[in-house]
């Protein structure tokens, strides 16, 4: 067989070379280390002299590009591990709920507060059969406001004003400003209207409409006899 070229080159000891030796219409299965002595100068030659040195098997390492100080950095590609040596997940996930429940209890005096917390976890393991672990934890919060007490001569109302709406307990409360400012008002359009509009002649009016309310109540209203014969005894 005639050699078609040099791949690599390696050290036997005491100065002794061998060469990979890629062989004539061979592949790379029948590639063979050859002492140098069997190996051909001008294969050597070509394999040695450089821009003619033959490319080696690429490596498993990829180089990167470089830092900031200029050194290379490489990275490894690490093999790849087989199906059977994959851990598979676990298929039984922990599962936890929480519930949460709030009561309160208000009095005239305090205001209680009760927060209840409770978790519930579930655990399967599907290696033997499927077991249930259930881990309950309760927490309880309790809090109390105690309320100031009431000042029973200046800060309570009577029940009547307590039931009023806000109207009217801004009135109820306020009633003195309301009867100063309506008789202010009323003097003020008095001399401000007393040569525009006739009072006398008012005050007639209002004085008839009075005296036929009274006459229109008898009527319909009349007294009894009793009534008659006390007033007539009180007249004797």
């Amino acid at each position: 067989m005639e050699a078609e070229q040099v791949l690599q080159e390696r050290s036997r000891g005491r100065g002794k070379k061998e060469y990979l030796v890629r062989w004539v219409g061979k592949g790379p299965e029948s590639d063979s280390w050859e002492a140098a002595s069997s190996v051909p100068q001008k294969i050597v030659k070509r394999f040695s002299s450089p821009g003619k040195k033959t490319p080696a098997k690429r490596s498993r390492t990829r180089s990167t590009s470089r830092g900031r100080g200029g050194r290379s950095r490489s990275k490894t590609r690490k093999a790849s591990k087989s199906p059977s040596r994959r851990k598979s997940a676990p298929t039984g996930a922990p599962t936890r709920q929480s519930r949460r429940s709030i009561i309160e209890t208000k009095t005239p005096e305090s205001e209680i507060r009760t927060e209840t917390l409770t978790s519930k976890t579930d655990i399967s393991q599907n290696n033997i059969g499927i077991v249930t672990r259930t881990v309950t934890e309760e927490k309880t919060v309790t809090s109390s406001v105690k309320k100031s007490p009431i000042n029973r001569f200046s800060d309570s109302a009577p029940a009547w004003k307590r039931n009023l709406p806000d109207v009217g307990r801004y009135y109820n409360s306020d009633y003195a400003m309301i009867i100063v400012f309506t008789c202010v008002t009323i003097i003020t359009l008095s001399f401000v209207l007393e040569n525009k509009v006739d009072f006398a002649a008012i005050w007639e009016y209002l004085k008839n409409l009075f005296n036929s309310l009274v006459l229109m109540m008898t009527s319909v209203f009349p007294s009894s006899p009793e009534t008659k014969s006390t007033g007539s005894q009180t007249g004797k």
